[in-house]
């Protein structure tokens, strides 16, 4: 069993529960003697679910089809994340607490908004990086201001002067807790601002489930900001790159809400749209019903996702390729006609920590 047919076994055991008959497929694949237990569990960490596997693994009564010391690595993961993320929370409900003592309601994004809005079955089951938090406007610097006297401090300086476009505060961080916390301005990038709008994100907010005093984003802009997160600001799309975790939030999402009606609107990301879900839908066997199916356009973009999933080298040399490409030559091309982009060029070459940061970009590479 290759990479590809790894990360489809994967998908299929995230939707078990979802999709009729699945489960059956998935003990078939478990059974299969060509699987190989550790590109499993080396594919399962890179998409960031095996803590989600393990859960499903004992939900779908699928233990005796795992080797012991798989099932005791699974086990021992999502231990460690349940235990983690037990800290975190209770960082985010200290968090809540000191703002609220000075009138400030925030309303949380991402993996916290929602562990707290009960959108999966355990806090276990989702890894959670940092702590995302959207406060008015207004109340923006005041807010890191009280986290700063609380003991956080920001990794990199505050520049007032980029206060328009800037989307969050610089990461805070504290000796002692489990996360970062990024204060934000704006759920996500500037430029997404059309499709995802601070106003109506804070118009359509719901109050936290499991968490007084706070709130989180509507489900509506939840699916909107998971695929702004995925294919756009993470650039999954010009990759080809999408991380199973995203597609199982995306796919517990759908369970609330119709993602057609939510999607029909976004016509200037219809083909990205129509990927992302292609993906979702082959992924966990999933029957297309949204509306998006543009054969024509996705299946360009879906045999360059299955080509990374197969070939590590080919992977890592598109990948490399195009970020060379857009790093050097195209951003560059640009910035000669569009003056925004060239200041802020400018001021990127003029900042020493940014050659730090660039140069651990292809570190991590």
């Amino acid at each position: 069993m290759n990479m590809l047919q790894t990360y489809y076994l994967i998908g299929n055991m995230l939707s078990s529960d979802s999709i009729s008959n699945q489960r059956e497929c998935v003990i078939k694949s478990l059974k299969s003697p060509t699987i190989s237990w550790q590109l499993f569990i080396a594919t399962a960490s890179n998409h960031l679910v095996l803590q989600t596997i393990y859960r499903k693994v004992l939900e779908q009564q699928l233990t005796k089809y795992l080797p012991s010391e798989v099932l005791g690595h699974l086990k021992y993961i999502y231990d460690i994340n349940f235990q983690r993320n037990t800290k975190i929370l209770e960082q985010v409900n200290s968090i809540n607490l000191l703002l609220n003592s000075h009138g400030i309601v925030p309303l949380y994004l991402k993996g916290v908004g929602n562990i707290i809005d009960d959108l999966y079955n355990n806090i276990g089951e989702r890894i959670m990086h940092d702590i995302d938090l959207l406060v008015p406007d207004e109340q923006w610097e005041a807010s890191a201001d009280i986290l700063i006297k609380d003991g956080y401090q920001p990794r990199q300086r505050y520049e007032l002067n980029n206060r328009t476009k800037t989307m969050h505060f610089p990461i805070l961080t504290k000796p002692g807790t489990k996360a970062s916390v990024e204060i934000h301005r704006l759920p996500d990038r500037y430029k997404f601002s059309s499709i995802l709008e601070v106003d109506e994100v804070w118009q359509d907010k719901k109050p936290a489930k499991n968490m007084l005093n706070c709130y989180v984003m509507s489900d509506r802009h939840k699916i909107i900001h998971n695929f702004i997160h995925s294919q756009l600001h993470h650039e999954g799309h010009l990759y080809a790159k999408v991380f199973l975790r995203s597609l199982y939030d995306l796919l517990l999402l759908s369970k609330r809400e119709n993602l057609e009606t939510v999607f029909e609107s976004m016509n200037k990301y219809r083909k990205e749209v129509a990927c992302y879900l292609q993906i979702m839908n082959k992924g966990f066997k999933i029957k297309d019903t949204t509306g998006f199916n543009l054969k024509y356009k996705v299946s360009g973009y879906l045999i360059r996702h299955e080509i990374n999933l197969s070939t590590w080298i080919i992977s890592r040399s598109t990948y490399l390729f195009l970020k060379i490409f857009r790093a050097y030559i195209k951003i560059p091309l640009l910035a000669l006609t569009s003056r925004e982009l060239r200041i802020s060029l400018i001021k990127r070459l003029s900042d020493k920590s940014w050659y730090r940061q660039h140069l651990n970009s292809y570190k991590r590479f």
